[in-house]
């Protein structure tokens, strides 16, 4: 194929659509990120003394023991079970007094999936958290000790105590640093929301005075050139609501302030607008030419598939018109109407070989890409009938979906020239090729 200058203007000229340069913007964005201001915030000790004086109950730590445990479970199981259960527990008893790992062990044999996989560690229990006879016997068990077996209703258990509280208030050295977590977390967003709302105010009154706004409010300050519809920025990603109150703004005007992605407040000051126009010529001229070149390389396919067609009708062979015309000859495997053809698709594009005779040349058929397809079927089985009965519910099935389908269409269809013929509903036939012709470039 060759593309001459006049060819690339034609059809430039004749799809400038496709070539539409949506309207971008240069943007400056004040960000204000809540770990940033939060790592800012220092809590003084006047201020956490005061929080934790005013919650001190909720500092009070019951009675309570870290512990481990093996079950082996008696639920579900015969009586006649619970000996051999009970006799297995007495076995792995003495392997722990023995100096046996409790924590491998546990691995091994306990039935509480959910403590074994962490060597039977249950973790901190307080009284009434468990049934009374394992509570009973971890409240009274002393560090480091195992239990002899414990009876509940659940099975036998061993238990080891690690560690042991008693009930106390923690005080504020304990707690201090979640207490801080905490307070950070209470004033920081509404400073944030100060920040941003004041910075907005401020290049109300004064636009384009980013770089004094950003430091008098701590924000961070990114610019952003020509950023089209849609487009992620830095540092805040997508944000839908941020991008449909751009598309409204002016030169200098200033966004609301959003929520962005990653516990961020954004606000955001126009710099400069570029509206929608048609790319020239000499910024497109290569994407134009590939667009030609394909155009005619496709006309180029369909006008030798159709000699390749006419040729094997008059009883050509396949191999001399392939190679006479630069195409490649390929023999497929057997498959059915259904089925899907290796290197060309779907199979009901050769839909006539089911119904015709071995022998007629189909096509040409424009395949999925660049190729065009001229067929000739070589063989043909016949459908076995003694499936029918077995299959025959599916296809009846597979029948009334497809009539299903294309009554809904019909339907479909004829509600929206109702509706356009009342005139209650317009087809802009502009936009749809604008944004089909968005699509595929």
């Amino acid at each position: 194929v060759t593309v001459a200058p006049a060819d690339i203007q034609a059809y430039y000229q004749a799809n400038t659509n496709q070539y539409m340069e949506p309207e971008k913007r240069n943007l400056a964005l004040l960000i204000a990120d809540q770990e940033k201001v939060a790592a800012s915030i220092v809590v003084s000790d006047a201020q956490l003394q005061a929080a934790y004086n005013a919650r001190r109950d909720q500092y009070r730590t019951p009675e309570r023991v870290r512990a481990r445990h093996i079950l082996l479970k008696t639920t579900g199981k015969a009586p006649a079970d619970t000996a051999k259960i009970k006799q297995k527990a007495e076995d792995l008893l003495k392997q722990l007094r023995g100096g046996g790992n409790f924590e491998d062990l546990a691995k091994k044999n306990s039935e509480d999936t959910s403590s074994a996989v962490k060597g039977g560690e249950l973790g901190w229990v307080v009284k009434g958290q468990t049934v009374a006879n394992f509570e009973a016997a971890a409240f009274s068990l002393p560090v480091n000790k195992i239990s002899d077996l414990v009876s509940t209703e659940y099975g036998f258990h061993i238990i080891q105590v690690e560690e042991k509280q008693a009930a106390h208030t923690q005080t504020l050295d304990e707690v201090k640093d979640q207490l801080s977590a905490e307070l950070k977390k209470q004033v920081v967003f509404e400073r944030m929301q100060t920040a941003t709302e004041q910075a907005h105010a401020a290049l109300q009154k004064a636009p384009g005075s980013l770089d004094q706004v950003a430091n008098q409010f701590n924000l961070e300050l990114v610019r952003v050139d020509k950023a089209g519809p849609g487009q992620a920025l830095p540092q805040i990603g997508s944000v839908p609501d941020l991008d449909a109150a751009l598309s409204g703004l002016k030169k200098g005007e200033v966004t609301p302030v959003f929520q962005a992605p990653g516990d961020k407040l954004v606000l955001v000051e126009v710099l400069d607008s570029f509206p929608s126009h048609v790319q020239p010529l000499s910024e497109v001229e290569a994407r134009v030419k590939d667009a030609v070149t394909a155009q005619k390389s496709k006309a180029l396919s369909m006008e030798r598939a159709n000699q390749a067609a006419t040729r094997l009708k008059a009883g050509e062979e396949p191999a001399k018109v392939a190679k006479e015309l630069g195409a490649e000859v390929k023999t497929s495997s057997d498959f059915n109407i259904n089925d899907a053809i290796e290197g060309l698709g779907a199979a009901s594009m050769f839909a006539d070989a089911f119904v015709k005779p071995v022998g007629p040349v189909m096509g040409p058929v424009p395949r999925a890409g660049d190729a065009t397809v001229v067929a000739k079927s070589v063989s043909k089985t016949p459908a076995d009938m003694n499936l029918l009965v077995a299959q025959r519910a599916n296809i009846v099935q597979e029948l009334k979906q497809k009539k299903a389908a294309e009554r809904r269409e019909l339907f479909y269809d004829s509600i929206l020239a109702s509706l356009i013929k009342s005139g209650k509903v317009k087809k802009h036939n502009a936009v749809i090729k604008r944004l089909i012709a968005a699509y595929r470039g």
